[in-house]
């Protein structure tokens, strides 16, 4: 004989992505028995409105304040080519239309790439990112192509210093351009973002009229001082800015990412009046401040297009959202721990109560079924009912205890499937034997089992599941017929047996929730028939844990029949038993608390075993089945759903 634990699957896990969703993940094993436990809902974000007419004229907004700087700044570029004076003598040198040049294909290159992610991007504050991102690309590249080809006028200044309108140009419309883009992810006011981006552009313009060379020393020291009192403001403002989005984030790679980006940026802007400076008091060349200058203009702007910006790229009112959710979600967590941990506990004290009254029940059935056999000498008969009342009660509650005790075996995964030969037919018979007491006058039990391949599974669970079955429909009939079928299905794959009465039916509406623990199809039928809703549910997960399943059919008025599907193999079965070892197992088995001997209703009386043939009722209970003292009917004893 084998067996096997059902153990429960590993817990789910819930991962908060910084998109603001959650996915849920949950790893299953492959087990003998479902765990029984509380459901934990999913929280679950709703989909971005990706094409909503709001999302298409922030867009479009968006699209012409972009598209009107980009015609100004051309506008100036073609006056700047048109009217500024050029110097005939002098000629650009080749490292200088190399540096331009490669600067023109850096900024193409992330102007297409840019241009792909607005087309299929969807979310507002990024999208945002691409349209500037692009707009700063292709003024840069645009501005880089003009110097290229000679179209805009270089015109050299003091010692390596040049002369270049069109670049301080680009850079009047491109720095405020990422000053706004650092401000999108800060929680700077309006007013404060206004004044921030009117300082770069002070500061810019000033350090473009410092390299005219038609202008005194005098006036090139004060414009070159002028550029100078605005530069630490804004690089305290940029600080600011990056930092708040740091102190928003919760998550440590994006935190360590934003704070690169801060670094990143504040390195390189103060490099620009280092290279600036020393270009114009001649510590460097012009072959070297020329292309240094060059690169530092395409890392600073090439970082805000990047792939690491746009992954981290939130407002500030996303951030403080998603750190909200964190925290809710890690509120949800705990409770959903604590009950757990609640749930444990009720289940080890259901445990422990029921271990402790399982003890003194079984003294009060041994006691009572030794009064009735005389122990004490002869009963009178009305002594003799009392005492079977007493014995069949404290078997109901024992069943009850027995009930109890399975539901939390299953729930802690520990419940042990056997792998042995069962008769179905033989099954059928003993279950149809045990089960007379349940049914009442008028209801006949019928066998319609025929010759069933033997199949592998534990015999002591099929007996409670077909037990639990007949039960539940003796419970529900009061006249007609019970019925029990079997068979092979079509694949000869799996042996199936029915459990039909003629009771009251369940609505279609009710059937899902009868499998439930502690259920029943409504509470009515709890005060009507009595019954603690335990019995279907462990009829449902013993047939799973045996690898089978249930099917219900069902109508009002009509009745019900339950069909259980058993595989005729069980997964590495051990099948040496013979068959007498397997009857010996399963007569055993009958005698142990999991199995139900009998029950019968809070009044329950007495009631004297007579010899029944299956399918006849003309031979009776001498007190009509069962009754109370006084030889009135009264319900049988199952519990479970309604049938």
């Amino acid at each position: 004989m084998a067996s096997i634990i059902a153990k429960p699957p590993r817990a789910e896990r819930f991962v908060l992505s910084m998109e603001g969703g959650e996915r849920q993940e949950s790893q299953g094993s492959n087990i003998k028995a479902t765990t029984i436990g509380p459901t934990v809902p999913s929280l679950t974000v709703p989909p971005k409105a990706s094409q909503s007419p709001e999302y298409l004229r922030e867009a479009w907004h968006t699209l012409r304040l972009l598209l009107s700087c980009a015609t100004v700044w051309i506008t100036c570029a073609f006056i700047d080519a048109i009217y500024t004076p050029r110097d005939a003598n002098y000629v650009p040198s080749r490292s200088l239309i190399i540096s331009y040049q490669w600067c023109m294909v850096g900024y193409a290159s992330n102007l297409i790439l840019t241009l792909m992610k607005v087309i299929f991007e969807t979310n507002r504050s990024k999208l945002k990112l691409h349209m500037v991102s692009c707009y700063i690309n292709t003024l840069a590249a645009t501005s880089y192509a003009m110097l290229w080809t000679g179209f805009s006028p270089i015109v050299p200044d003091v010692q390596s210093c040049l002369y270049i309108p069109q670049r301080w140009m680009l850079y009047c419309f491109t720095a405020p351009a990422i000053i706004y883009i650092l401000c999108q992810i800060s929680d700077y006011t309006h007013r404060m973002r206004v004044w921030v981006i009117m300082l770069n552009v002070f500061m810019l313009a000033a350090g473009g009229l410092g390299t005219v060379p038609w202008i005194s020393w005098t006036h090139k020291v004060y414009w070159y001082v002028m550029s100078c009192v605005p530069f630490p403001s804004i690089l305290v403002h940029m600080w600011r800015m990056v930092s708040s989005a740091v102190d928003e984030t919760m998550d440590p790679t994006s935190k360590r990412a934003i704070k690169f980006i801060r670094l990143f940026s504040i390195t390189t802007w103060n490099l620009f009046p280092f290279v600036y400076f020393a270009a114009i008091d001649g510590a460097l060349s012009l072959e070297v401040s020329e292309p240094l200058w060059a690169a530092l203009d395409w890392l600073t702007k090439m970082v805000y297009s990047s792939s690491l910006m746009e992954a981290n790229f939130f407002t500030i009112a996303q951030r403080r959202e998603f750190a909200v959710r964190a925290i809710e979600e890690a509120n949800r967590l705990a409770t959903i721990q604590q009950l757990s941990t609640a749930i444990e506990r009720k289940d080890d004290f259901l445990s422990a109560m029921s271990h402790e009254l399982r003890t003194p029940l079984n003294g009060i059935i041994g006691l009572s079924e030794s009064l009735m056999a005389g122990a004490c000498g002869q009963l009178p008969e009305k002594a003799v009912k009392t005492v079977s009342t007493v014995k069949l009660s404290g078997k109901r509650l024992l069943q009850l205890i027995n009930d109890i005790l399975d539901a939390a075996k299953m729930k802690q995964g520990t419940l042990v499937i056997k792998h042995e030969k069962v008769d179905i037919k033989r099954l059928v018979t003993d279950v149809l034997d045990l089960s007379l007491p349940l049914v009442r006058k008028g209801v006949r039990l019928v066998n319609n089992v025929g010759n069933v391949p033997k199949i592998v599974g534990d015999n002591g669970r099929i007996v409670q599941i077909l037990y639990n079955l007949v039960g539940n429909a003796a419970k529900f009939t009061r006249q007609g017929v019970i019925s029990i079928t079997a068979g092979v299905s079509e694949d000869n794959m799996k042996v199936y047996v029915t459990v039909s009465d003629t009771g009251v039916g369940i609505p279609k509406e009710k059937v899902p929730k009868i499998f439930g623990a502690f259920e029943q199809a409504d509470m009515s039928t709890t005060r009507r028939y009595g019954g603690t809703g335990l019995g279907l549910h462990l009829v449902k997960e013993l047939v799973k844990a045996h690898l089978g399943d249930i099917t219900v059919e069902s109508e009002v008025g009509v009745g019900s029949s339950f069909t259980i599907w058993l595989p005729i193999s069980q997964d590495e079965a051990v099948m040496t038993m013979d068959e007498t070892d397997a009857r010996e197992q399963y007569a055993l088995d009958l005698d142990q608390p999991l199995r139900r001997i009998s029950e019968e209703s809070e009044d329950a009386g007495s009631y004297h075993h007579t010899t029944h043939r299956l399918g006849d009722t003309s031979d009776e209970p001498d007190d009509g089945g069962v009754g109370d003292a006084d030889g009135s009917e009264s319900d049988g004893i199952a519990d479970g759903g309604s049938g």
